[in-house]
């Protein structure tokens, strides 16, 4: 699968793990190419970039947009994408991790909680052998404390740079200040941290092949059920523009 589909004027591209993953790895191999941002699309980016203009170009600017959640995936095979699968975001990040271990190459963590991109950073390290660990830095900080984050990312000079301040400030941030970074690749990864530190579990396999995942989040953590509004009207929303097919695939 190639190109980019829109999805209620947002461009999702119509990729599986594996090409997602090829892309990024082959990013890691292109030293004096600009930043590689990464954006994993669940519905809840999708109607962010749809009423925020910042978002949106975001999104649009970004090297590659993975569907991430089921309902995208849905949508897009509504437009044409047959077989369209999600690409959890988390999933995409261990890959990347894995082929940066490959190449011995570096990685910064930044967001969460403190203590948590350590923890997180620990894990990665013991599960890839070979991944170097540039830094780490959490996301509970303001004023001059956010700008030394930066500097430190600068000074470390990461080949990737995991950030994990949630939607939309993680995809905004990358945005607006890593690429003025010495970075290869950035990518938001929402909770991943929590989980990869053992503060959260990801939902059993069963869960996530009958498309389930989001609802296990939200059980694990109910302020999330907030956030459903945007579910339900991204699915009214996708439902009649599949069904008027005003979708359409783009090159690239």
């Amino acid at each position: 699968m190639s190109g980019r589909l829109r999805v209620l004027g947002v461009g999702i591209d119509a990729v599986d793990r594996a090409a997602a993953l090829e892309r990024m790895s082959a990013r890691l191999d292109e030293p004096r190419a600009p930043l590689f941002h990464v954006v994993t699309a669940n519905p809840e980016i999708v109607m962010l970039a749809r009423r925020d203009a910042r978002m949106a170009a975001a999104v649009e600017e970004a090297g590659l947009v993975a569907p991430d959640g089921i309902g995208v995936a849905l949508a897009m095979r509504l437009l044409g994408a047959k077989g369209q699968e999600r690409t959890p975001g988390i999933e995409l990040a261990e890959g990347l991790a894995g082929a940066l271990a490959k190449r011995r190459g570096s990685l910064f963590l930044y967001g969460a909680a403190p203590g948590v991109a350590e923890r997180a950073a620990e894990r990665l390290a013991a599960e890839h052998p070979g991944l170097v660990i540039a830094g780490c830095r959490h996301g509970y900080l303001t004023g001059t404390e956010a700008d030394e984050a930066e500097e430190a990312i600068a000074a470390a000079r990461p080949d990737a740079l995991f950030v994990a301040l949630g939607a939309p400030r993680q995809e905004l941030w990358i945005a607006e200040r890593a690429r003025r970074l010495p970075v290869r690749i950035a990518i938001g990864v929402g909770g991943a941290f929590d989980v990869w530190s053992g503060g959260l579990r990801r939902a059993h396999p069963v869960w996530r092949r009958l498309g389930l995942e989001w609802l296990y989040r939200i059980l694990q953590r109910p302020k999330r059920l907030l956030r459903a509004g945007a579910l339900v009207r991204f699915a009214g929303a996708a439902v009649w523009e599949g069904i008027t097919g005003r979708g359409r695939v783009n090159g690239g």
